[in-house]
């Protein structure tokens, strides 16, 4: 009967911890949502220097083709994202990128294709939601290749 008793309470606990991790992936996954929502996208009509904060290499889900994703800051330290569907470089945090003015290429057929946004993720570090919340504007913008410092 005490044993009995007993794992009925630890499965009591175990389901109650997990949903307490759902509820908080949940609320989370909204937040995020919610922030990438109120991102302005821009074409941006000169170039533009950031200090990278994160990167997110472009990669292929199914048939869906998303760019690199950088986000940095400015020299007047604004948080912004750049859309970048070129390069294939890796680029660490610190690094200083100049971006040359580029178009929206919006090249997604209904089918699959390239997407003109960054892929969707969400963390299970507050921190890093933070950062994508502290996102106001995404320019779309080529790597000036010839103005990259390490």
């Amino acid at each position: 009967m005490k044993n009995t008793f007993l794992l009925i309470i630890l499965i009591f606990l175990n389901s109650n911890c997990k949903i307490f991790k759902n509820d908080d992936i949940t609320l989370s996954r909204e937040r995020v949502e919610k922030c990438r929502g109120n991102w302005n996208y821009k074409t941006n009509e000169t170039p533009i220097e950031i200090t990278i904060i994160e990167f997110q290499k472009k990669s292929h889900f199914t048939m869906n083709s998303f760019p690199n994703f950088f986000i940095g800051t400015t020299l007047d330290k604004d948080t912004v994202g750049i859309i970048e569907y070129d390069t294939n470089r890796i680029f660490k945090r610190g690094e200083v990128v100049k971006f040359q003015p580029e178009v929206k290429r919006n090249q997604f057929n209904g089918q699959g294709g390239l997407r003109d946004y960054p892929m969707f993720t969400v963390s299970k570090k507050t921190k890093e939601n933070d950062l994508l919340c502290s996102i106001k504007t995404i320019f779309y913008g080529k790597i000036d290749e010839n103005n990259i410092e390490k």
